[in-house]
Parts: C-alpha cells; structure tokens; sequence
C-alpha cells in the first residue's frame, strides 16, 4: 500500500521540517493543501522543498506560477487542457460515479469519501464494492482512497482494489497545538497505520 498525506489546512512553523520527517517515516507523497492560502506564500515555501523531493509533492488549487516547480504535481477539481502531458503528477477527486469521465485522464484521483469521514461532520461515505468497479477497469490511474482512513482498515481498502490511501483527519487532529506538531503522538499513529 502506498500512502500520502495531505497537509493541515493551515501553514505551520517548520512545514518544511515536518514533510522531511513524514519522509523519514515511510510516506510516499504529500499533498499541499491550504485552502487559503496567497499565491505569494505558495510560491515562497516551494522555493524551500528540496528539488529531490518535488515528484512526491502536489499542490491543491496552485494559484502561483507553478513553472518555476516542474516536478510539484498538481491538483484540480477540474483538470485544465494545458496541465496535461507536462510530466508532471496531474490529480483531481471523485465524489460520485458520474464523474469518472473527467478524471480518465489524470495521474492520480482521490476517492471521497471511501468511509465516514473523521474530520468533516456528517460526511459520510458514497461508496460500495459494486460502486468502485472503475477502479480495475481503469488501472493505469493511480485511485487513492480517502476518508475515514485510520488504523486497521488497509485489508479494506486492498478487498475493495485500492492500493493507495490518503490520511488527514486520522493524523492532524490533536496533533497540531497552535502552529506546532506534536511529533511524538503524530509518530505513534503513523506507525500503527503504516505498520
């Protein structure tokens, strides 16, 4: 099973140091995620990823001029013709079965939400195993599942055909104290999922 993380929704001290560390730990990729963030801002930190690890990043909804980060993937809701066949990851997200058609293109699609979500309220999952046949129809895309992913659910994930998962809510929530990680306790939860 591959994973990724997706960033906290808000900018942290030490981002930087936090992706190297998730790195460390076994993650594959990490998804910069900031809801709203400045495109001056974006454009500041990527300056300060490590050019080696700019193919396992992507950026949510990048409002900067991503030219300059060849290798940063990006991700749209909706993917734009341009973003296409430039070598870098392209990714965009599945909600319901009648948009398979405008993610049939990308790299990589995140599936929501595969189970109740834990850090939306009252987001509860779409999806079944007659609902996710797509996945082994179209196998050259990269199907991250996402959404109530915590520990013990991988079997899950892998009967249902998925080989990739994504963690947010499982991860970030009593981790983060103001602008600060707690890296012990977010260490101890990736261990006992990744484990």
């Amino acid at each position: 099973m591959k994973w990724t993380v997706i960033s906290p929704a808000q900018w942290l001290e030490n981002e930087k140091e936090l992706y190297a560390f998730l790195f460390s730990l076994g993650i594959d990729f990490i998804r910069i995620r900031k809801p709203n963030h400045r495109a001056c801002d974006m454009n500041n930190f990527l300056t300060t990823i490590p050019k080696e690890i700019h193919h396992k990043c992507i950026v949510h909804h990048p409002e900067c001029n991503m030219d300059p980060f060849p290798n940063i993937g990006i991700h749209r809701s909706q993917p734009q013709p341009n973003d296409l066949n430039n070598g870098r990851i392209l990714s965009s997200n599945l909600h319901f079965i009648h948009e398979l058609s405008k993610v049939t293109a990308c790299d990589q699609v995140l599936v929501s939400p595969i189970f109740d979500s834990i850090s939306k309220t009252n987001y509860h999952s779409q999806w079944n195993a007659s609902t996710l046949s797509f996945i082994k129809e179209h196998n050259q895309i990269d199907w991250i599942a996402l959404g109530g992913i915590a520990i013990g659910r991988e079997q899950e994930l892998l009967d249902m055909g998925f080989k990739h998962a994504a963690l947010m809510g499982a991860l970030w929530s009593n981790t983060i104290i103001g602008k600060d990680i707690h890296y012990g306790e977010l260490k101890l939860r990736l261990k006992d999922i990744l484990s």
